[in-house]
């Protein structure tokens, strides 16, 4: 395996990895309203909004013709 891959693909590990916790941490931060409509309502944008964004980010990573194989023996790459 060329050092390069290894340093790209840690890269990105690295990044995906602290967006994952600035996510985690700005949820933990979220105020909890209180019983009633106000507690739909946030549920609901909450759900639609986490949809929205994993919707569009399949559609980027379908457009640009991204494949992560992350095995070791990289088995799973399409050929070219």
């Amino acid at each position: 395996m060329n050092v390069h891959t290894d340093l790209v693909n840690t890269l990105w590990f690295a990044v995906v990895l602290v967006a994952l916790l600035v996510l985690f941490s700005a949820g933990v931060r979220l105020p909890i309203p209180p019983a009633g409509w106000r507690r739909w309502l946030s549920r609901s944008l909450l759900v639609l909004g986490a949809a929205g964004l994993t919707l569009l980010a399949n559609v980027a990573l379908y457009r640009h013709d991204v494949h992560f194989d992350i095995t070791y023996t990289q088995a799973f790459t399409p050929s070219a």
